[in-house]
Formats: structure tokens, C-alpha cells, sequence
């Protein structure tokens, strides 16, 4: 309300929000609906089971299903699942496994990201690039052309780094930066880019 007070909201806005699995309901998913959300980026990250408790993540494969049900339930046209390669023990065969079940849920965009080590992290304290168990450089970047090559076969447009869309469904949000627009954060921490300056 305040933002929309103060800045004005464009009647055909891209509002998307970031979910993870587990984290809602259907009224809690109608109620962001209802005021005005019209875009959720939902972090599976994984199919695998064991890969999700290897990366800490405190949903499990049920969340995720039941997730992408309540979205199909409130018929959610503008989804996407967020998905991360490079992962501790992670195969190519488990990449292609999550890509084909993704694919098989059909949202209309997917983002492809490859494991980042923050030292600050537990994550990152507890694994170092280039050791065992995670993938190395060469099967990373096997699992990256391997995504490339499944996704865009399966119909999705690569155009950006780490993100695939079906036609008409790029994210608002990701242009902005990778076409050099101005843009407003808000919030602890927020920065924002206004006429070429970051603040």
C-alpha cells in the first residue's frame, strides 16, 4: 500500500514472490493471490530426496509435490521452480532426473542455478570448492550444457545465465538488471540503481 502510495503500481505489474516448499497453505497461497502477487518462484532445488537433506533444506520431496499442487489447485499461471546444480554427490544422472520432473510439471520458467560456497555459511564451512564430495569443475559444467541442452529442447528459452523461460514468461524482475534499468529496493539491506547510481 505505502509503496503503491508513494511510487504508483503499473495495472499490468509483474509482483513476484519467492516461496519455499512446506512454507504455506492454500489460503495462506490465495491470500497472497488476493492481494494483488501474480508470480512465485517456488525453491525445490532438488527431486532427489537425499540431495535435499544433503543441502540442508528442511522441505522434503512431499513439500515439494504438495506445493506445486496447491499452486495447480488455484490455478497459478505464472510460475517457476528454482533448481540448483553442483550439489555435494550430485550426479549427472540426478540432474537429469530433476530436470525431466520438472519439465514433466511444465511451470513457465525455471531458474538453473550452480552451487556458490559462502564461506560464512555452515554450508560452506562444512565443504571446500574443488573437494570431494562435490561435483568437479569439468562435471559442472557438464551438468550446465546438460540443462542448456534439455531445457531448451524441451521447448524453454535460455536467455539469461541461469534462467529458462517459456514464451512470454521471462522474469521482469531478472531483465532489469541484465538490461541496466533503474530499480528500487526496499527493506533492511535493499539497494537500489537510480539514473546510474547504486545506493
Amino acid at each position: 500500500g505505502a509503496i503503491a502510495f508513494q511510487f504508483g503500481i503499473a495495472n499490468d505489474a509483474e509482483i513476484s514472490m519467492e516461496i519455499d516448499p512446506g512454507t504455506f497453505d492454500s489460503d495462506r497461497l490465495k491470500g497472497y493471490l488476493d492481494i494483488g502477487l501474480n508470480r512465485f518462484s517456488l525453491g525445490v532445488q532438488s527431486f532427489d530426496e537425499e540431495l535435499l537433506k544433503i543441502c540442508g533444506r528442511s522441505h522434503s520431496l512431499k513439500d515439494v509435490m504438495r506445493s506445486i499442487e496447491i499452486i495447480r489447485q488455484l490455478q497459478v499461471d505464472n510460475f517457476s521452480l528454482d533448481l540448483i546444480s553442483g550439489l555435494p554427490h550430485q550426479t549427472l544422472e540426478h540432474c537429469q532426473a530433476s530436470l525431466e520432473r520438472a519439465i514433466a510439471i511444465a511451470p513457465k520458467h525455471l531458474s538453473c542455478y550452480d552451487l556458490v560456497l559462502e564461506p560464512v555459511t555452515a554450508f560452506g564451512k562444512q565443504y571446500q570448492p574443488g573437494e570431494t564430495p562435490l561435483p568437479n569443475d569439468e562435471d559442472t559444467a557438464d551438468m550446465y550444457r546438460l540443462t542448456q541442452q534439455t531445457l531448451t529442447s524441451a521447448g524453454y528459452e535460455h536467455y539469461e545465465v541461469s534462467n529458462y523461460a517459456r514464451a512470454g514468461y521471462q522474469c521482469r524482475h531478472n531483465r532489469v538488471y541484465w538490461e541496466n534499468k533503474s530499480y528500487y529496493g526496499f527493506g533492511m539491506g535493499a539497494a537500489s540503481y537510480v539514473s546510474g547510481i547504486r545506493f
